[in-house]
């Protein structure tokens, strides 16, 4: 199932940040931003692990990036666009891997929907 909240540790706090409010994180060297509707945050860490804490919708694109894939909101000749108008630029192989992975997430999606339409008809 979809989680709702992402905990990183910032030094020496820990922020909680809504998965939904989370765009997608950038891998700079030892460090992750990770980029979220209302700003940005820097902590160490890497992807591997933060792949655990994260559920179906996010997706490790490219070795720099992991994509919030509910934010997508357009995509073509290598391009991704999320909600927020930030562009994304992507290789040929990494645009087709992304490709796939958001259409089976979205073929996921669309069957837990019915499944629950279905659960609320009865």
């Amino acid at each position: 199932m979809l989680k709702k909240t992402l905990s990183i540790r910032i030094r020496r706090r820990i922020v909680v940040l809504p998965m939904k409010e989370i765009l997608f994180m950038e891998k700079k060297k030892r460090q992750i931003v990770l980029h979220a509707s209302e700003g940005e945050y820097l902590f160490y860490g890497r992807f591997r692990e933060i792949m655990d804490d994260l559920d179906i919708r996010f997706a490790w694109c490219h070795r720099s990036y992991i994509l919030n894939m509910d934010r997508i909101a357009a995509m073509g000749e290598g391009v991704i666009r999320l909600d927020d108008g930030t562009e994304l630029v992507f290789g040929k192989e990494a645009y087709g891997r992304l490709r796939e992975t958001y259409d089976r997430y979205l073929a996921w999606k669309s069957d837990m929907y019915k499944a629950r339409r279905q659960k609320l008809k009865q």
